[in-house]
């Protein structure tokens, strides 16, 4: 597992890593400037948030034919993918259970990003609202 990114629970993540003696199972990238490589690479990206806005790293990884397993928040991730790549917030069962799924099925949660979210439905969207 590669985590990318930084923020105030890494200390946490990381000894629960030694806690687990996972440390050869788990990579703490950091913030990086490109994570375009990462994704593009990965099985599959999971969103695990609380709370989200338009969740684009979810478009993102998408846009590169990356599989995502994403928590169901109040807005975001439920108007990007289906219904079968979510869970609900807070239920780390209910998570674990669909990430396990996905390591053993990956190909049962690709999706193709909704036509509303391609470039040109943006742009016409954004132009009726200057005209």
């Amino acid at each position: 597992m590669v985590l990318v990114g930084q923020g105030p629970l890494k200390d946490e993540a990381v000894d629960l890593v030694k806690k687990l003696k996972i440390e050869n199972k788990v990579v703490f990238s950091g913030f990086q400037s490109n994570p375009y490589p990462y994704m593009k690479n990965a099985k599959f990206m999971v969103l695990s948030s609380e709370f989200e806005g338009l969740g684009m790293v979810i478009l993102e990884s998408l846009a590169l034919n990356t599989p995502v397993i994403s928590t169901d928040c109040n807005s975001g991730p439920g108007e990007i993918l289906p219904k079968k790549n979510l869970t609900p917030v807070n239920d780390i069962r209910a998570l674990s259970i669909k990430i396990k799924d996905a390591v053993k099925n990956m190909d049962n949660y690709n999706c193709k990003i909704k036509e509303e979210f391609l470039l040109e439905n943006v742009i016409k969207e954004y132009l009726k609202l200057i005209n």
